[in-house]
């Protein structure tokens, strides 16, 4: 079973500083920290609305891409019916 150190044995230092905001310097540091944040959360919603924006049009692109790779598959399947139709039509043992 391990041993619990005790709690006299733990030495921690703390430092601390204070200093006296007489000119404002800190308050306006953590005011610009402050809209540095708000100011990176808006580009972040800006870059979501634009991915949101392009999103129905890559959908019409690649619904007029799929179009235009079933078209010939069509007119392949057209072309294969008419053939088919001639040749029945046509009596090759008459010649």
């Amino acid at each position: 079973m391990p041993q619990i150190p005790l709690f006299d044995q733990w030495r921690d230092g703390i430092d601390a500083t204070w200093e006296v905001d007489l000119w404002g310097r800190v308050r306006r540091q953590y005011e610009a920290a402050q809209a540095c944040l708000q100011e990176s959360g808006e580009q972040r919603r800006l870059i979501l609305i634009a991915r949101e924006a392009y999103l129905p049009r890559d959908y019409v692109t690649l619904r007029g891409s799929q179009e235009r790779l079933r078209i010939p598959g069509a007119n392949r399947d057209e072309a294969e019916r008419m053939w088919a139709l001639r040749v029945s039509r046509y009596c090759w043992s008459c010649e």
